[in-house]
């Protein structure tokens, strides 16, 4: 499930969202705040920066964050450098005692993010898949509304997509083309292509092609499609890709990073042999 914004998000939902660099991730810890606020909820932020330079990013954006964090509103969780075993217990030894207080400071509601790559560091597939179901254990074992925020640069595709899949719903805000409970198209910054966020398939399909043909009359040269946070691609999905390059053969299709899911479907078709079908963003899988 694909959402919007947190104002949209419900007690007991664990979700996930992927920023690509710090603008995107202030961005998503403001919105997360001001959704927090908003509900008279109590809001934790578990941060690689120091509760100061949160505050100045939170009071940049027109949130009044000095009073909500001396009014204990919002709580900053600082992750500190060292020892990661160290940093980590800490963390949430301070962050068990915040939730501990939450009823006798007298809310309802504990809205929670955590940036987890500086909280954690790099994990296994599976050694995220363990503590994202310890994530879901703690949710359901209190009134809190979880975001994992997680850093694109530091994961491939299929890790993200793994992320996702532990969470009830991924936070995608940017879908100026097309947006419905399982797909979001938003535009590439500078027009050059498409960000493809989610699921095609034949309930969105008409409008993943549209979306395509649009961007195809637009774009000037190369027509990239960012298919790093895309789960799935049906066939006749593949099908209006591989036509977008037939149709217009004096220039490349690039594919941005997709799933070895996708890759593999895009073998088995054949259309991988398109000279103008282009995957970048690693090794062809």
């Amino acid at each position: 499930m694909l959402i919007e914004s947190m104002d949209a998000a419900r007690v007991g939902q664990h979700l996930c969202q992927v920023y690509g660099d710090e603008h995107e991730l202030h961005t998503a810890i403001c919105g997360f705040v001001r959704a927090g606020l908003a509900a008279r909820e109590l809001v934790i932020l578990v941060s690689g920066s120091e509760a100061q330079t949160v505050g100045d990013y939170l009071e940049d954006d027109g949130i009044a964050a000095g009073e909500a964090i001396e009014r204990g509103r919002i709580r900053v969780i600082t992750v500190a450098d060292g020892d990661h075993d160290a940093r980590l217990g800490d963390a949430l030894r301070r962050l068990a005692l915040v939730l501990d207080e939450r009823a006798a400071r007298g809310f309802a509601v504990a809205r929670m993010a955590a940036e987890v790559d500086v909280l954690y560091g790099l994990e296994t597939p599976a050694e995220m898949v363990a503590r994202e179901r310890l994530g879901d254990e703690l949710i359901a074992g209190n009134p809190v509304i979880g975001l994992c925020l997680y850093d694109r640069r530091r994961h491939d595709t299929d890790f993200l997509l793994q992320v996702e899949a532990e969470h009830v719903g991924q936070v995608v805000p940017a879908a100026e083309v097309y947006r419905d409970d399982i797909l979001a198209i938003g535009h590439l910054d500078g027009g050059a292509g498409l960000r493809v966020s989610g699921q095609v398939d034949l309930s969105n399909r008409a409008a993943f092609g549209g979306a395509l043909a649009q961007a195809a009359r637009i774009a000037a040269g190369d027509l990239l499609v960012d298919l790093s946070a895309t789960s799935y691609v049906d066939v006749g999905g593949l099908r209006l890709l591989a036509e977008i390059a037939q149709t217009n053969p004096g220039r490349r299709v690039v594919l941005v990073e997709p799933a070895t899911r996708i890759q593999h479907m895009l073998r088995v078709t054949g259309w991988h042999a398109l000279t103008n079908l282009v995957v970048t963003g690693g090794e062809s899988r």
